[in-house]
């Protein structure tokens, strides 16, 4: 067992180029999980030589902020205009010095290294990061550089082989998540009877709704909208009576899913009146990623001692004006979801926000009261059989994904025979 420091610098110096020559920049939406970066952007180096991270062609970056670390966020670095690229400051670099970059890649999508990273964080909620100092002395199993190329090169083969298969189940994901958007957005702009009259709504995202309803901003549906608490909490989710906090990706795809959470260590006294309780709404107010922001769901049941964080938002509606279901429908729209992007703030390699002002200002489509619980049950129907397909083919792709991750582990950490395959 080899420390990485004596196979790689880490975060070495960036390196040094005229300022007026052109260089590749690299956002953290530009490194791929699992491998690959993008190299779209360009920046004169002497705009990027301070506040950003430098690296050159050869080297491997690693997300170091969650949840882009959790996610296997990283690349071997190439393509680089002139070789140089500059990037987000919640990269670590490491540039191989005794090692093979590929198989030191691998290295960091491994098992061991994901896992004790995300327990080395230090911070708090969306701003936890991976210090340099695990990086210099995570301890791996280095066998000879031959070796290592053999390795890397057995798992350039089976991954790329898994990461085809997972590319087709998320194609198909994708057009799921299509289809579901556009019957969300017709069922909460046109409604469920064709032959209604119509109206100009005067909003062009919305178009035509029918004639007795109304456009409304969301505040005119609310009573208050509440945020909650996001403690130093422990990285692993709850278990039996255990209090845990709610992470913002339990809105995800706009289903609640009470596994997003973690526990909330002994020391620390739970606050029951942030207990999320079935009925309610939640919205992310903030993530590392941007798509989740804004997500609705609402609660089905009240399963565990689950309490609202801080990066979620919890919508108190006026029952007068509207029903619990339909809200969260309603922001599920792709109007709704165009105006949330447009009202999102951040800075890169920060986690994005959506600011209560700007959610309350949301304009949606809204039917009277009565119309509006069975739109929702109309709606929830339809999208039943969708609902089923998307949760088998998200186990499929968690099942290849953390089949992929133990075969890296196994790989590096020499529990593999790879000599046949290498033969």
């Amino acid at each position: 067992m080899v420390r990485l420091k004596y196979t790689c610098q880490v975060n070495p110096a960036p390196p040094r180029i005229p300022d007026d020559r052109e260089v590749s920049f690299v956002p953290m939406e530009a490194v791929s999980e699992r491998g690959g970066i993008s190299t779209e952007q360009t920046r004169l180096a002497g705009s990027v030589r301070q506040g950003y991270t430098g690296f050159i062609d050869g080297d491997i970056v690693v997300a170091k902020i969650t949840p882009c670390f959790e996610n296997g966020k990283g690349s071997i670095v190439t393509g680089m205009i002139n070789g140089v690229g500059y990037g987000t400051t919640e990269l670590h670099v490491l540039r191989c010095t005794r090692a093979d970059r590929r198989w030191l890649f691998y290295v960091t999508q491994s098992r061991e290294f994901m896992g004790f990273g995300e327990g080395s964080m230090y911070g708090a909620g969306g701003q936890k990061r991976v210090p340099p100092e695990f990086v210099r002395n995570f301890k791996a199993h280095t066998p000879a550089v031959p070796t290592q190329i053999a390795t890397a090169a057995f798992l350039d083969r089976k991954t790329a082989a898994i990461d085809a298969l997972i590319e087709k189940k998320q194609k198909l994901l994708d057009l799921l998540a299509e289809k579901r958007a556009a019957l969300i957005n017709r069922a909460v702009t046109k409604g469920l009877d064709p032959s209604v009259p119509m109206k100009d709504s005067g909003i062009p995202s919305i178009g035509e709704i029918p004639a007795h309803w109304q456009t409304l901003q969301l505040r005119r549906l609310l009573r208050r909208i509440e945020q909650g608490w996001s403690p130093q909490c422990d990285s692993n989710p709850v278990l039996g009576s255990e209090w845990g906090v709610l992470k913002a990706g339990c809105t995800a795809g706009g289903v609640f899913n009470g596994d997003q959470n973690k526990v909330l260590p002994p020391g620390l006294s739970p606050r029951p009146s942030l207990r999320v309780l079935a009925g309610d709404i939640v919205v992310s107010r903030a993530s590392g990623s941007p798509e989740i922001i804004g997500s609705a769901a609402l609660v089905g049941r009240e399963e565990r001692r689950l309490l609202l964080s801080d990066k979620l938002f919890r919508l108190h509606l006026d029952q007068g004006m509207a029903i619990p279901a339909f809200v969260v429908r309603a922001l599920g729209g792709r109007s709704a979801r165009a105006q949330i992007e447009n009202a999102m703030s951040g800075a890169e390699g920060l986690a994005n926000n959506l600011p209560q002002a700007r959610l309350k200002e949301v304009v949606v489509a809204c039917p009277p009261l009565d119309e509006q619980s069975d739109l929702a049950t109309s709606l929830d129907n339809r999208l039943s059989h969708i609902s089923t397909a998307e949760r088998l083919l998200q186990l499929s792709v968690t099942g290849l994904s953390e089949y992929r991750q133990a075969l890296i582990t196994a790989a590096v950490t020499g529990q593999l025979d790879i000599s046949e395959e290498a033969a």
